[in-house]
């Protein structure tokens, strides 16, 4: 949970950042994206919910796989978008601050199951302060380190890593 709460925080960051970069100005919409991306979270904390008794460590580690392809595709369309500007389109970056969203969404409600130690509100609150925990951290190093001494390709490489090494963890736990 504490990486995905890395990867929601340091992936909205960087959309952000190049949302600013290609169009030039954020302000006027940066409500609008984040409004997407807790869409996103309801949207998929609703989903996993619905049948979340049937769900297992294999649910959790389909959801690690996405936010890896997520990753991935976040760098490819950054790449293309810094080659080809007919693709600057702003529905892009509302796409993946939705898609980010429900990702880290659909995690939580099932990471609470599988982690249920009979207190719902302990288990809650632990895993509650890793996401918040990994959120922190990702604000403070993705922006005060990762994008200005490496730029957003490293940044995105650093998160798919860490959520990488997340997946293995879980595979092998």
């Amino acid at each position: 949970i504490a990486t995905t709460g890395f990867m929601g925080m340091g992936l909205e960051l960087i959309i952000l950042y190049m949302y600013q970069v290609f169009f030039g100005y954020i302000f006027s919409h940066i409500g609008l994206l984040t409004t997407f991306f807790m869409a996103g979270l309801t949207l998929g904390a609703l989903n996993q919910t619905k049948n979340l008794e049937k769900k297992n460590k294999f649910s959790f580690l389909k959801i690690e796989f996405f936010i890896l392809g997520l990753v991935i595709l976040c760098l490819i369309l950054f790449l293309l978008l810094n080659q080809y500007n007919f693709l600057r389109i702003p529905a892009i970056f509302f796409l993946l601050t939705f898609l980010t969203g429900i990702l880290v969404g659909e995690e939580f409600p099932l990471a609470n199951k599988l982690y249920y130690s009979f207190q719902i509100t302990k288990t809650a609150g632990i895993l509650y302060s890793l996401d918040l925990l990994g959120a922190c951290f990702s604000c403070l190093f993705i922006s005060l380190i990762m994008v200005p001494l490496a730029g957003i390709t490293q940044s995105l490489l650093f998160i798919f890593s860490l959520k990488t090494l997340s997946f293995l963890f879980i595979l092998f736990a």
